[in-house]
């Protein structure tokens, strides 16, 4: 008797942590930003010289479920020694158009990258366009294709 209220408080513990750790998430796409046809190609970009390196860390082999907070890590590295700007740092959700959701992650944004340990996204094929610039002026720019099922 005593083992199964031990569990049930158990339980009880594992249900508020979880729904603690969802409702930290951040909506990344809202459900209502969702459109058909939502792949874009990204801006053109073109440089002589070589801008900062984006490096798309996770979510990488696995697929997003919805409702399931995931990991979003994009690192930045500078080349010829510039330093990343942190404030040329935009996230560009390719609607119908470009909606810019950079103010959702502004808070997560470092010199070395993005790194939101629970964000969210509604079921569908997102694309999301990051750009980055350093302190010589050169901009880079990646697409984050996003399936969320």
């Amino acid at each position: 008797m005593k083992f199964m209220g031990f569990l049930a408080r158990l339980f009880a513990v594992l249900i508020v942590s979880t729904s603690a750790f969802a409702s930290d998430a951040i909506w990344l796409v809202l459900p209502h930003e969702v459109r058909p046809n939502q792949n874009q190609e990204p801006s053109a970009t073109r440089a002589i010289t070589r801008g900062p390196a984006i490096n798309i860390k996770s979510p990488s082999n696995t697929t997003p479920r919805n409702g399931t907070p995931f990991s979003l890590v994009i690192e930045f590295t500078p080349r010829g020694g510039s330093e990343i700007v942190p404030q040329s740092v935009k996230l560009l959700l390719k609607t119908n158009g470009s909606s810019d959701i950079t103010s959702r992650v502004a808070n997560y944004i470092s010199p070395s990258g993005i790194h939101v340990p629970a964000a969210l996204a509604p079921i569908g094929m997102h694309t999301i366009e990051v750009q980055v610039a350093d302190n010589s002026g050169r901009r880079t720019t990646t697409v984050v294709n996003l399936n969320v099922q």
